[in-house]
């Protein structure tokens, strides 16, 4: 007795949904193969040869640069006055400033800032003034590299800088008392070799020098401006002085 066609179409049905999920199996198990697969680990080349990176550079204001700057003040080393191109005292309680610029100037050499330049925050200059007749005075990075040694009635023909740039400004009315000048970038031109000792730009000496060296004069070209300022021989608290701070955290 023959299957009837009913029952062959339902078989072959079912045969072919069988097929169908077995191929459908096939094809998972080979994703989840695919999935699952771990990459083998690189293997060294043993002939490749290793870097070493070294360690970390410094930053410029670390201790290799110089270290921290501590708030200070110095003395000048020397100090003198210069008058018609010669030196007009030195070794004096008293340094007189007299006459316009070029004729009469004050120049005062101190030691260099111990510590990293760049932990620097501020410089200033102070003098003290005895009597005056009312001027403003200019602080400018002296024509000279260094006073020791100079005697009065020596020649200095350059003791002022050639381009007349002041780094800083004050003024007195002629009340005795203590002038300052911030010279803060004074200072860091003379430390970057920025200032030759004629004061011109990129000529870049000043630092070979033993110490910054400050001239003081009149902005203005008046024969009857007279300031007397006390000198280094006068000792505390009266002395000039250059004093400094540094920047928290610096150098460190």
């Amino acid at each position: 007795m023959e299957p009837a066609p009913g029952a062959m179409r339902w078989l072959g049905a079912i045969l072919g949904l069988v097929v169908v999920a077995l191929l459908s199996l096939l094809l998972l198990r080979d994703a989840l193969g695919d999935l699952l697969a771990v990459a083998p680990p690189q293997q060294r080349d043993p002939g490749a040869a290793e870097v070493d990176a070294g360690p970390p550079p410094e930053s410029p204001a670390g201790p290799a640069a110089g270290g921290p700057v501590q708030d200070g003040s110095v003395t000048p080393l020397t100090d003198l006055a210069v008058a018609g191109g010669v030196v007009s005292q030195t070794d004096a309680e008293r340094l007189q400033l007299d006459g316009p610029t070029g004729a009469g100037s004050l120049h005062l050499q101190f030691a260099t800032i111990p510590g990293n330049p760049g932990c620097i925050a501020g410089v200033d200059l102070e003098l003290t003034v005895v009597e005056a007749t009312p001027a403003e005075l200019a602080a400018y990075p002296s024509g000279l590299a260094d006073l020791q040694g100079l005697a009065p009635g020596e020649a200095v023909p350059q003791a002022l800088p050639t381009d007349q740039r002041p780094g800083a400004l004050a003024f007195t009315d002629g009340t005795p008392g203590r002038l300052r000048w911030n010279i803060t970038d004074l200072y860091a031109g003379w430390v970057r070799g920025e200032l030759a000792p004629t004061g011109t730009p990129g000529a870049g000496g000043a630092q070979q020098g033993p110490g910054l060296v400050v001239a003081i004069a009149s902005t203005v070209a008046d024969a009857t401006t007279t300031v007397t300022f006390a000198s280094a021989e006068t000792g505390q608290p009266t002395a000039p002085e250059l004093v400094w701070t540094g920047t928290p955290g610096c150098g460190v």
